[in-house]
């Protein structure tokens, strides 16, 4: 009788772990798919330029007090240095 009693508890704990696994799991994949939809969403709020080559380039945007001249010459090399033709 008590062995039976001991092998119920067993099966018990075992199916318990099981089921604490299996929710770690899903957590983690839960966690997984809310890291990847974070990642899109800065994908889509940082302004890039793609030329031909498919290189995306990340550009900044201009500040308020900032000349023109000085952020074409900050986005000139920052496309220099991604090694972007000049023709894209």
């Amino acid at each position: 009788m008590e062995l039976l009693r001991f092998e119920r508890d067993l099966e018990r704990e075992r199916e318990e772990r099981e089921i604490r696994r299996e929710e770690r799991r899903q957590r983690a994949r839960f966690e997984d798919r809310a890291f990847e939809v974070e990642l899109e969403k800065e994908r889509v709020k940082t302004p890039s330029v793609s030329g031909c080559s498919g290189k995306f380039v990340k550009v900044r945007e201009m500040r308020e007090t900032e000349d023109i001249d000085d952020y074409f010459r900050i986005f000139e090399m920052t496309v220099k240095t991604q090694q972007i033709p000049r023709s894209e």
